[in-house]
């Protein structure tokens, strides 16, 4: 039998709270899934170039996942740029919206492994020399990595540099 715990995630006050027989560690077909999610992601960042569209970096990241080991995918890849940053969700489709040489995007890819493990992995990119943005990008991932709940920085997802950018 194995215990598993509630960790308090930081929060003063909360107590960790011993559930058995449930496992404690995640099954490994999800974190395969999520790495799958993260390597991808990662990846469509850094190779994500001026001049390229929304639809066209979409289209590599799949290609990128499904090399990588993906056989499908649970909803459409998102990507925005721009003013497409704004949303990010499932009814957004990537579009022909160029990424500029000074702009910011993101990127949630959505993989499936083979074995029926579904991942999810959103990032946030700058490009160009703003250091007005680059500097956001740097402060969300240090709330992201800081928050409660543990996380790390590679944790930020493009809502939290999206509302960083308004209060600016």
């Amino acid at each position: 039998m194995h215990d598993a715990f509630i960790r308090s995630r930081g929060r003063p006050g909360i107590e960790a709270v011993a559930l058995p027989g449930v496992p404690t560690e995640p099954p490994a077909g999800l974190v395969a899934a999520q790495r799958l999610a993260i390597e991808a992601a990662e990846a469509a960042c850094a190779f994500a170039t001026p001049g390229m569209t929304e639809r066209e970096l979409a289209a590599w990241a799949d290609d990128y996942a499904r090399k990588a080991g993906a056989t499908g995918f649970w909803d459409g890849t998102l990507v925005g740029f721009g003013p497409g940053t704004l949303n990010c969700f499932p009814t957004e489709k990537p579009t022909d919206r160029i990424l500029w040489n000074l702009d910011l995007g993101h990127i949630d890819i959505l993989p499936i492994t083979a074995d029926g493990w579904w991942g999810d992995c959103a990032r946030p990119l700058v490009r160009g020399d703003n250091p007005a943005q680059h500097a956001i990008l740097a402060r969300v991932l240090e709330i992201s990595r800081d928050r409660p709940g543990g996380g790390s920085a590679r944790h930020a997802g493009p809502g939290a540099l999206r509302g960083l950018c308004r209060a600016m």
